[in-house]
């Protein structure tokens, strides 16, 4: 009786999966169809150009001003701009071309490189990259010619699938490229794994060394000036800033809030995640130690642009896992849009000051509200069949 409902079963099944997948396919087309042809589409690509063409030149790197109108100038660490040099060797649609292919490839790593470490099936993994897709920060790192996808994917090899020998290179490296990667450090030391932090710090030196040998002046200039300078990423209280400093600017109406303000907040974030890292790591559960890492780095750093919280993809996922269903469905719906996409609708034109900043912090009150959860303890991952962390008090 069994073997003939089972072929029924998976038919209907089948037409399920198809029918989902469809509207999915749909939804997502229709994203990327509006955001690609917006004006600003590929902004940072060109950035990334700018910079390579000025490394190539011997031309400045760190310009005073912006390029034009409208324009973004270069802010990330000299050795970028030297990374991206096959950017700018490469005709426009080329480059766009190369980017996107790197980071799809980048994009399947790192979900199914999660999704792995949560012992998915393959179908199940497939679907989270998926629904992935229809992410704001996914869409908007696709619409703005980002490079975060590939830095992720740096990090989650390096934590989950490099031999511990080699841990911390490839960290180093997203370190030398954005500096936020470097918040990963955390994990390392949460676990006291003191020769992996060493290779973090000899590689990230060598790509400063490697930089200051290609163009000394620009290498001086970034890591004794324009270091800490964060007006040069854009205004600290700009609604599309998803990190704690940039919550505190808008409440505060400061784009340069008072460091007593937010250094605390800050490193409460680092601390939270730490502990929720060690606890983690004690209990051999690697997908929420990566996550705790990743919300550390996201509200700690002073800008965390909403397309910086690509992390959202393996946040739901360890949601899911722990199964914290109705927390995954807020999740969701919280990183399917930002404030940059009501923006234009007019939505948030519309509503008083204290519910545009509470609707403008959306994402790393999400983010906080996990660490605290996890703090006090959360429910188990399972597995497969076997939990891999446990109840508290069991």
């Amino acid at each position: 009786m069994m073997s003939l409902k089972t072929p029924a079963f998976t038919a209907r099944s089948s037409q399920i999966i198809v029918l989902i997948a469809a509207i999915v396919a749909g939804l997502i087309g229709l994203r990327y169809k509006s955001w690609l042809s917006e004006p600003s589409r590929f902004q940072d690509l060109a950035v990334y150009r700018r910079g390579a063409e000025a490394i190539l030149s011997g031309d400045e790197l760190y310009q005073s001003r912006t390029h034009g109108q409208g324009e973004l100038v270069f802010t990330y660490p000299p050795f970028a701009a030297i990374a991206f040099t096959v950017f700018a060797l490469l005709p426009w649609v080329a480059s766009i071309s190369l980017l996107l292919v790197l980071s799809a490839c980048a994009y399947a790593l790192f979900v199914y490189l999660f999704g792995r470490e949560l012992n998915w099936p393959t179908g199940q993994i497939l679907l989270a990259g998926y629904f992935g897709l229809l992410s704001e920060p996914i869409l908007r790192t696709v619409q703005q010619g980002q490079i975060n996808v590939v830095l992720a994917a740096l990090v989650v090899v390096d934590l989950l699938l490099l031999p511990r020998r080699f841990r911390g290179v490839l960290i180093g490296l997203a370190a030398g490229i954005k500096l936020v990667p470097a918040a990963f450090v955390i994990c390392l030391v949460a676990q006291r794994d003191w020769r992996s932090i060493i290779r973090v710090a000899v590689t990230g030196l060598a790509t400063i060394a490697v930089s200051y040998l290609v163009n000394p002046a620009s290498t001086r200039q970034y890591w004794l000036k324009l270091l800490f300078s964060t007006e040069r990423s854009g205004g600290g209280g700009y609604p599309d800033n998803q990190s704690l400093v940039g919550v505190i600017a808008r409440i505060l109406h400061d784009d340069t809030p008072n460091p007593l303000a937010t250094l605390p907040l800050q490193a409460a974030a680092l601390g939270a995640a730490y502990y929720v890292v060690r606890r983690a790591h004690e209990r051999n559960d690697r997908a929420t130690l990566v996550v705790a890492g990743a919300m550390g780095s996201l509200l700690a750093s002073p800008v965390s642009w909403s397309h910086h919280w690509i992390w959202c993809i393996p946040f739901i996922m360890q949601l899911c896992a722990s199964r914290q269903y109705i927390f995954s469905l807020i999740a969701a719906a919280v990183f399917a849009v930002s404030p940059l996409t009501l923006s234009p609708l007019g939505v948030l034109d519309q509503v008083p000051r204290p519910w545009w900043v509470l609707a403008t912090a959306a994402m790393p009150l999400t983010g906080a509200a996990w660490l605290i959860m996890q703090g006090f303890g959360a429910r188990p991952i399972r597995v497969g069949s076997v939990n891999t962390i446990h109840a508290p008090g069991r």
